[in-house]
């Protein structure tokens, strides 16, 4: 009844399927002509970042650069011309309204903008060929999933695509969530990964990561839990001589006293 569709599911979701709570199937063929995106995870320096720049444009392509502060977007686009004379920059935010936003969005993907200067707004469903280079500033701040989403916005196309990752943190785990993105394009590896390291939540509540050495025991339990009162229902109403129409509604109803009966009580 319900296929949900991910690049990276949430440490939760892909627990469920790990532990047969939902069914999985992993899509591993690209799509004809695209080209792995080589990514690299660097301190920022001004240098870099012109050479990011006008390499794209030498190659007429276009350049998202990220940047989850809407106060220090104007700053970036400032300091962004003075590396680049002469370079056009747009600026997208949660801030304006739908039609800024439009005007912004249509005049990146016609090429009236060399660089596209946002916040995380275009995580999520922006197809824009020729655009083939990401740079992420702060890149420490975001989880493995979303800098993957984020990096997902270039290599829309057939050319090569870069996204570079700006990091200004000496943390541990920053660096690994990094570098495993930088090691790898493939989206269930990044998100298996991404499940090692934050855990895999709630299994009945909605909390979606925690940390792995105190939920893990939980959430396995929990699961022995779904599984023996989803056999046990489905034995009960088999038992009974109902129609089909009939069987869905009492397993519904075996299956929803079977799950209050566990120490989370929520209302599935």
């Amino acid at each position: 009844d319900v296929l949900t569709l991910s690049a990276t599911p949430i440490p939760r979701t892909l627990h469920l399927a790990l532990v047969k709570g939902r069914d999985m199937s992993i899509i591993e063929s690209p799509p004809e002509d695209r080209l792995p995106v080589e990514t690299y995870v660097a301190e920022y320096d001004d240098g870099m970042v012109r050479e990011a720049l006008e390499r794209e444009i030498r190659r007429g392509g276009r350049i998202y650069y990220v940047h989850n502060r809407i106060e220090g977007l104007s700053r970036i686009a400032a300091h962004l011309r003075e590396l680049v004379p002469g370079i056009t920059i747009g600026l997208a935010h949660g801030r304006m309204t739908e039609d800024e936003l439009e005007d912004v969005m249509l005049g990146f993907y016609q090429g009236d903008f060399d660089v596209l200067l946002s916040t995380t707004i275009i995580e999520n469903g922006l197809d824009v060929p020729l655009a083939n280079t990401i740079i992420i500033d702060g890149a420490e701040n975001f989880g493995l999933s979303q800098l993957y989403q984020l990096r997902g916005r270039v290599g829309r196309g057939n050319a090569q695509s870069y996204c570079i990752l700006m990091n200004s943190s000496n943390g541990k785990n920053a660096k690994e969530r990094l570098n495993i993105l930088a090691g790898s394009n493939d989206g269930f590896y990044i998100a298996s990964e991404d499940l090692k390291m934050r855990g895999p939540g709630d299994f009945f509540g909605v909390r979606q990561s925690g940390l792995m050495e105190f939920k893990i025991a939980d959430v396995f339990s929990d699961a022995d839990m779904l599984s023996i009162a989803s056999k046990e229902a489905k034995e009960y109403v088999e038992k009974c001589n109902l129609n089909d129409c009939e069987k869905d509604m009492r397993l519904e109803t075996t299956l929803k006293n079977a799950y209050k009966m566990t120490e989370y009580n929520t209302n599935i």
